[in-house]
């Protein structure tokens, strides 16, 4: 997980009135009851409009991708899109029903599917997509002025997820500062980051703009372009 330009996130959003090709939905196959789902697919897009924020999200409104998790419309069960076999199918067919979730469903997502002997792939989608749908809805990246209040047991969860991204990405200094940012522990993201901004890079421009939200000691998520 990265903050380089064009590394795109699972999870998108979709407005239908960008200009975009459909192409045939992609059939799942639930690993749990056998159910089956469509869900549509881009046959052409193009990255305009890209959002990059602070967190490592990437948001390429005009071309979509199937969420990284599912939800069986049948028996209610969570599943990896990988593990659902998805298969191109019936031509002619357009969807815009890319199985995306709610923060509600990523979260009882959580609960069913992550462990500690997922392989590091399935561990990252569990808990980026958790991340990401959070800082949607509490973490700033809603336009509105008003945010919600976040419950306590949803803050609680969000330290023990961020303590498992610590975990998968101990070596990414850049993002492990962010992350610190967003817990609120200000001085540490400030020592984590402040050597990374020597240079001209896009990482060194991205460590400052962390450094200035942490000495406002702003946990909010922001958008880097």
């Amino acid at each position: 997980m990265t903050y380089s330009i064009g590394n795109a996130s699972k999870q998108r959003l979709i407005n239908p009135d960008f200009n975009m090709t459909p192409g045939s939905p992609y059939r799942l196959t639930c690993p749990k009851c056998g159910g089956r789902k469509l869900i549509g697919s881009i046959a052409s897009g193009n990255t305009f409009g890209e959002m990059i924020w602070s967190d490592t999200k990437h948001d390429y409104p005009m071309l979509p991708r199937p969420s990284s998790i599912q939800r069986c419309p049948d028996c209610g069960h969570y599943y990896f899109l990988d593990d659902g076999n998805p298969v191109n199918t019936r031509k002619g067919l357009f969807l815009f029903d890319f199985g995306e979730l709610s923060f509600e469903q990523i979260n009882e997502a959580y609960d069913e599917l992550y462990s500690e002997t997922l392989g590091d792939k399935y561990k990252n989608e569990v808990l980026f997509l958790w991340l990401f749908k959070y800082n949607d809805r509490f973490g700033g990246r809603q336009q509105n002025e008003n945010l919600e209040t976040c419950p306590a047991s949803l803050a609680d969860r969000r330290s023990v997820i961020i303590g498992h991204i610590f975990d998968l990405y101990t070596e990414n200094t850049l993002l492990v500062a962010e992350l610190h940012r967003e817990l609120g522990n200000f001085d540490k993201c400030i020592e984590l980051a402040s050597p990374l901004t020597a240079g001209e890079s896009f990482s060194a421009e991205v460590a400052k703009r962390i450094i200035d939200h942490a000495k406002e000691q702003d946990t909010l998520v922001f958008r880097l372009c």
